[in-house]
């Protein structure tokens, strides 16, 4: 029977397993990829998948649904990639709609020799953008308004043909 001693921690992260990405130096090098849930008016949960430049800081992609999958991901992601050149690199959190339907993610990927990064709790630093973007998003945006059905929050939310909408400008929650 093996027993951990009483002064050994529960869960050591070995080296070889810590993250060793660094921030982006130039736009385009790298994107976000992250889901932000929320409830309409009538208590139905919906998620805003948001796609950010990590340099420019720029918000590519602002699309709200009931669910995704991960073709869903793959059909916003082609529709960015039409207007805005495609990084080498796109970091993804760990949802359940991007890890256990990655097929469809990880074929795409694979066609357009992107590699993809999901983020863990071990480096949260890396989705810093985003996450200071959800910072700012949901207390004037989500928190402030009240979306009646799916298609109030399309209207609302909707970023339209300029993806270079920065969101560390001047512009409230974009």
């Amino acid at each position: 029977m093996n027993k951990r001693k009483p002064h050994q921690p529960k869960f050591v992260v070995k080296p070889d397993l810590r993250d060793s990405f660094q921030a982006a130096v130039r736009a385009h090098e790298f994107w976000v990829v992250s889901l932000v849930y929320e409830r309409l008016a009538t208590g139905r949960k919906i998620q805003v998948l948001t796609i950010v430049d990590a340099f420019s800081r720029s918000l590519l992609a602002l699309e709200p649904r009931f669910t995704f999958r991960g073709t869903d991901v793959v059909k916003r992601l082609e529709a960015v990639c039409k207007q805005v050149w495609l990084p080498p690199t796109i970091v993804i959190d760990q949802h359940s709609e991007f890890v256990l339907p990655s097929r469809e993610l990880d074929r795409w990927a694979g066609e357009h020799d992107v590699m993809l990064r999901y983020t863990s709790w071990i480096n949260p630093s890396i989705k810093g953008n985003i996450e200071a973007f959800i910072g700012r998003f949901r207390p004037k945006c989500l928190n402030a308004l009240q979306f009646m059905n799916l298609a109030d929050a399309k209207k609302t939310m909707e970023v339209g043909e300029n993806p270079t909408t920065n969101i560390a400008g001047r512009n409230d929650w974009r």
